[in-house]
C-alpha cells in the first residue's frame, strides 16, 4: 500500500535533521523539530523562515499555500512578510492552471498582507497532480514561540473549530460525495470556511501575552497537532474530546464519509498553551474569536484522548483527508 502523509518526528530526526548541518552564525534556531519556523538574526533583526507544500487540495491550492505558511510564522510569534512559490505541474496540465493558482495565491497574500517575491514554475513528468511549495519569510514579533516552551500544568486551548480546512476542501473538491446530505446553502457556508483558515487575527491579539507555545493545527487535525507538540517536547497531554468544538457542517460531512472530525486537517485553529487560560480566552472573546480550553499538558510522554466512554492514546498518523485520496487514486 502506498504511503501517504507526513514523516513522523522520529523519521524527521533520522532522515532529515541528522543530515542537515549548522554553518551560519545568523541562524539562531535552524533545521530542527522544535517548531514550525527557523529563526534568523540578520543585521540585528530576527527573521522567521518556514516552508510547506500543498498536495491535498485541488481548488484554492495557491491560497492555501500562502495561508498555511503565514500561519506557521504567526504561530511562532511573527509577522509574515514575503512568500516564494514553487509550482510543479503534470505535463498534461493546461497553462491556464498557472494563472488560476497564482490568482488564488495573490488573494491569500492580500489577506495576510504579504508579498509574493519570487518562485519557480515548471511542468514535469515527476508529478501526476499539481504540487505547490511555499517558503514564507517573516519578522519576529514580541517573542519567539516554539513548542519547546510549553510546561507541565499548562492549559491547552484551541481557537475556532476542528476540521476547518478539511470542511472547505471536501465541500469544494468532493461535492459529489456529500451532495445527498448537503443543501446548496450548506455548500456555500462550508466554502466560506476558506476565510477562516488563517490564524493571523488571534496570533496578533496574543502578542505579548502569557502564552508558552502556539501551533497551527494542520494535518492530523486537533489531536494530531497536540500529539506533534508533545512529540517535540517529550511531554504529554490529556485532551477532553467532548470540549473540542465541531461545527455542525463538519460533523455532517464526517458522519457521511466516516471521518473523524478531531483528526481532520484544521488550518485556522491555533493550539495554545498557557498558564493563564481565562485571560487568553477572555481576550480573544472580546475580539469575537472563539477560544476553548480542551486539556492539560502532563509529564507523561503520551497524549490521551478522553471520550465519554473510553480513553485512547493518540498516535501521529495520516490525516483523515487521505482516506478520500486513497479512494480516488
Amino acid at each position: 500500500m502506498a504511503r501517504l502523509g507526513k514523516l513522523s518526528i522520529d523519521e524527521l530526526n533520522s532522515y532529515v535533521f541528522s543530515v542537515v548541518g549548522s554553518r551560519r552564525r545568523e541562524v539562531i534556531e535552524g533545521c530542527a523539530s522544535n517548531g514550525d519556523c527557523a529563526l534568523l538574526d540578520t543585521l540585528g533583526k530576527h527573521v522567521l523562515v518556514t516552508t510547506d507544500a500543498i498536495t491535498g487540495a485541488r481548488k484554492n491550492a495557491g491560497y492555501l499555500a500562502i495561508i498555511v505558511t503565514a500561519n506557521d510564522i504567526a504561530a511562532s510569534g511573527g509577522i509574515p512578510v514575503s512568500a516564494n512559490l514553487t509550482v510543479l505541474l503534470p505535463v498534461g496540465a493546461d497553462i491556464g492552471v498557472v494563472k488560476e493558482i497564482m490568482t488564488s495565491a495573490e488573494f491569500g497574500a492580500r489577506q495576510c498582507k504579504v508579498e509574493i517575491t519570487g518562485g519557480h514554475t515548471e511542468f514535469t513528468p515527476s508529478v501526476k497532480e499539481v504540487v505547490i511549495s511555499c517558503t514564507m519569510i517573516g519578522v519576529q514579533g514580541d517573542k519567539y514561540l516554539d513548542c519547546g516552551s510549553m510546561k507541565v500544568g499548562d492549559s491547552i486551548l484551541m481557537t475556532k473549530y476542528a476540521g476547518i480546512e478539511g470542511t472547505a476542501i471536501i465541500a469544494e473538491d468532493y461535492k459529489d460525495k456529500i451532495k445527498d446530505v448537503f443543501s446548496e446553502e450548506d455548500f456555500n457556508k462550508a466554502k466560506s470556511f476558506w476565510a477562516k483558515t488563517s490564524v493571523l487575527p488571534e496570533s496578533t491579539y496574543l502578542q505579548g501575552m502569557d502564552v508558552t507555545s502556539q501551533h497551527d493545527a494542520t494535518e492530523g487535525g486537533i489531536l494530531g497537532a497536540v500529539a506533534e507538540m508533545c512529540a517535540i517536547t517529550g511531554l504529554g497531554a490529556e485532551i477532553e474530546c467532548s470540549r473540542i468544538p465541531v461545527h455542525y457542517l463538519t460533523q455532517k460531512i464526517c458522519n457521511k464519509l466516516g471521518l473523524d472530525a478531531l483528526r481532520l486537517i484544521s488550518s485556522g485553529s491555533l493550539i495554545i498553551t498557557t498558564s493563564n487560560p481565562n485571560y487568553v480566552i477572555g481576550t480573544l472573546k472580546k475580539q469575537g474569536i472563539l477560544c476553548t480550553e480542551i486539556g492539560t499538558v502532563t509529564s507523561t510522554p503520551s497524549v490521551s484522548a478522553i471520550y465519554e466512554d473510553r480513553v485512547e492514546e493518540v498516535k501521529l498518523g495520516p490525516d483523515e483527508l487521505t482516506k478520500l485520496g486513497e479512494e480516488i487514486c
